[in-house]
Parts: C-alpha cells; sequence; structure tokens
C-alpha cells in the first residue's frame, strides 16, 4: 500500500500513513478539527472551518469585516462611566459624571462638583461655591458671601454693620468729617483739653477750688 505524507493536526507537522482510507482519514481530521478563540479570561470559542466568527463591539467599539481583515476601532465619541489616571508616583485623577477628583502623593484632594469645589491640604480645607467661599484650619474658620467677610471668634464686616469681635482696631486715621470715627490720639487731646480747662478754671476761681481730673 502507498504511504503518503499527511499535515492532520495545527502545528503543521505532517505524519506518514499507509493506504488510502488512512490519509482521507487524516484529511477529514484536519478539516473537521475546529479554530479555537479565547479572551484574556475565561472565555473561549470552537469554530469549525466554514462557520461563522463574528466580531461584534459595543457602543464604544465599531467593527467592521471586510476582505482580508478586520477593523475593531474606538469611536471618537465614547460613554464611560468613570475615568481613573494615575501616574504611578501616587497621584490620581478620578473623573465620573459627578465631578473630578485630584489626590496627590501625600493626600491633599482637590474635588470638583457642579456646585462646588473643594481643595483639602493637611487640617486646610478651601470651600467655594456659588453663594460664597470659607476657609478654615481646623481651629479658625472665615467665611466670605455676599453678605460680607466674617471669621469665627473674631471680626466681621457684613451687611448688618462691623464687629470688631473684641480686637483692637489699630492704625486708624485721625477723623476729621462729622461721620469719621476717632481714635485714641484724638480722645486724648480732648481729654488735656479738659483737663486744662478745668485747672485753669480752678485757678481762677481761688479760695482753695480744685481739679479732679
Amino acid at each position: 500500500a502507498p504511504t503518503y505524507s499527511v499535515v492532520s493536526n495545527p502545528n503543521g507537522v505532517a505524519s506518514n500513513v499507509t493506504g488510502v482510507a488512512a490519509a482521507l482519514n487524516s484529511l477529514n481530521t484536519a478539516v473537521t478539527t475546529p479554530l479555537y478563540f479565547k479572551d484574556a479570561a475565561s472565555g473561549t470559542s470552537s469554530n469549525k472551518l466554514g462557520s461563522t466568527f463574528a466580531i461584534v463591539g459595543d457602543t464604544n467599539i465599531t467593527t467592521a469585516v471586510t476582505a482580508n481583515q478586520a477593523q475593531i476601532k474606538l469611536n471618537p465619541n465614547i460613554s464611560l462611566t468613570s475615568v481613573t489616571t494615575t501616574d504611578g508616583a501616587g497621584n490620581s485623577t478620578v473623573v465620573n459624571a459627578t465631578g473630578t477628583k485630584i489626590t496627590d502623593t501625600t493626600g491633599n484632594t482637590n474635588t470638583s462638583t457642579s456646585t462646588t469645589n473643594v481643595l483639602k491640604q493637611g487640617s486646610n480645607t478651601l470651600t467655594t461655591s456659588a453663594t460664597g467661599t470659607t476657609v478654615t484650619d481646623g481651629t479658625n474658620t472665615t467665611t466670605l458671601n455676599a453678605s460680607g467677610v466674617s471669621i469665627t471668634n473674631g471680626p466681621s464686616i457684613t451687611t448688618s454693620g462691623v464687629n470688631a469681635g473684641n480686637k483692637v482696631i489699630s492704625n486708624v486715621l485721625a477723623g476729621s468729617a462729622l461721620t469719621d470715627a476717632v481714635n485714641v490720639s484724638q480722645l486724648n487731646a480732648v481729654k488735656a483739653n479738659a483737663d486744662n480747662l478745668g485747672t485753669t478754671t480752678a485757678t481762677a476761681l481761688g479760695g482753695g477750688a480744685s481739679y479732679n481730673a
């Protein structure tokens, strides 16, 4: 019986078979052995020659099969629930439908939403929104909004007025207009004039009169 060299396995290695029947059986094995496709996880697909293997996409990926090639491409406009980027050093940025959060290697964060932005560095926090800005170091807090500026346990300048918060107001220029504030030097001058007038009057009266400042 004649001997035939037949390739009947996916490795492309030929083997010798004796007889026509054995050769045909080897060829039949070769053409009926399916092709196996596997993904990066555990998914597999077994496809025989002549069967159809579909290459599909989704809302972000488009596939097209033409002569001699299958094209898989990312759409120019994609829809994602969240995107996280990192640089390997510990810095990261997360973007999702509600906003953005940036975190550096030391844990400082900057979080932005449609209404607020919060910057945190250790115990210091800066919060900004359309209604105002608040700065705190964990103990002291300053708020700036449409009504004015106020400091926790400190002064405030608001539409309600000026409140010194029991603090000294320094470097006040001597007032001159009727609605100007006066400083201590002006008050001392008034007192000195009053004392001088009292002493002068007591002297003029005589008879042991005196002025007690």
